[in-house]
């Protein structure tokens, strides 16, 4: 009895230790500049045919509890913001059809947002309506749609994964003075695996990604968007660390947008309620 009791107490104090190694550990798989710039140069080099699209596919969001306008100016495809309100949350967004839908991870999503990217031609801000937004009950199971009174310039394509295939290319925000988007190269760890009677799957891929980069596309060789990335997770007692992309029913994300669309054309439209949100 007493050693069955001394071996308890042995396992919580190692337990104990190693959650407060937690956090610190996590900080260690920030990526580091070169990781990024190295994986940056590997992506342009294997999306030679896409080149001309990338940096307008993805949109910097910001969301708020309360309104919080913000001012902007471009150079050269950079994005210099000013006026950021305290407690508002940042990500990345990305648009998935000319007439202003927008796909982003929904814990990021509040009741104000706004997207920062090209519409109409050029460079710019507007607010954003949260079309859809839900959870499912594993960490990753996460989607939001956004929408624009804006044309979107170069929306991104909806596809599947290749089968056979590991190689995926996620968008990042390099926020180290101007904020600019940049396309990096990452590899599959864990494909995700449908289950029956779910829109979304869970995947896991080695990619320098980090918690600004939230919300933005994860996307194949050919092109076309098979996921977003929606947060970093470690796992005990490994240690081993991954970027998580949540992978959507892509024929359920366009029948919302179906949806949404007649309602707009009612007298007087009623937006879909969003499901509640669970406690992450």
């Amino acid at each position: 009895m007493v050693g069955r009791q001394r071996m308890n107490f042995r396992s919580l104090v190692l337990l104990a230790f190693a959650l407060t190694l937690l956090p610190g550990c996590l900080s260690l798989a920030r990526p580091g500049k070169q990781q990024r710039e190295d994986a940056s140069a590997l992506a342009k080099k294997q999306l030679a045919a896409h080149r001309s699209e990338l940096e307008k596919v993805t949109y910097l969001m910001f969301a708020s509890d309360h309104p919080a306008p913000l001012e902007f100016s471009s150079h050269g495809g950079k994005v210099d913001l000013k006026s950021i309100s305290p407690g508002m949350t940042l990500g990345l967004a990305t648009g998935i059809s000319d007439d202003g839908y927008l796909l982003t991870a929904a814990h990021v999503v509040k009741e104000h947002c706004y997207v920062v990217g090209w519409m109409d031609g050029k460079p710019a801000l507007s607010p954003a309506r949260v079309v859809y937004q839900q959870f499912g009950p594993e960490f990753g199971e996460e989607l939001a749609i956004l929408h624009v009174d804006k044309h979107l310039d170069c929306p991104i394509r909806m596809g599947a994964l290749d089968p056979a295939g590991s190689d995926v290319y996620t968008f990042a925000c390099d926020r180290q003075g101007e904020q600019k988007i940049i396309v990096i190269a990452g590899k599959i760890i864990r494909r995700p695996e449908p289950m029956p009677g779910k829109d979304m799957s869970i995947m896991a891929m080695e990619a320098p990604l980090w918690k600004g980069d939230i919300g933005g596309a994860v996307m194949s060789k050919e092109g076309k968007l098979v996921g977003v990335f929606v947060g970093v997770i470690q796992s005990y007692p490994t240690f081993k660390v991954s970027r998580v992309t949540c992978v959507p029913d892509m024929d359920r994300v366009q029948s919302i947008l179906e949806a949404d669309r007649l309602r707009a054309k009612e007298p007087n439209p009623v937006p879909e309620p969003r499901q509640p949100q669970q406690n992450r």
